[in-house]
């Protein structure tokens, strides 16, 4: 169960940060990236690939982390 809830934090951060980043630059990216309600276009696409670039990077940091752990 432990594991599971790890997960899932890791998840629930990086799609709340991604998508809250993706948000706050929207308005500086061009118009084929912001996104239209209902639709799938380029901009629910960039802000998918936000999450994901945001989930990898936090998953990199948590292995990281957890072998500096096992080191000492």
């Amino acid at each position: 169960m432990k594991v599971f809830i790890g997960k899932f934090t890791k998840i629930f951060v990086a799609v709340i940060g991604g998508n809250a980043i993706y948000y706050i630059f929207e308005d500086s990216l061009p118009d084929i990236f912001h996104h239209k309600i209902f639709t799938f276009d380029w901009g629910l696409l960039l802000d998918f690939w936000v999450c994901v670039f945001l989930w990898v990077i936090l998953d990199l940091f948590s292995k990281f982390r957890f072998r500096l752990r096992t080191k000492k």
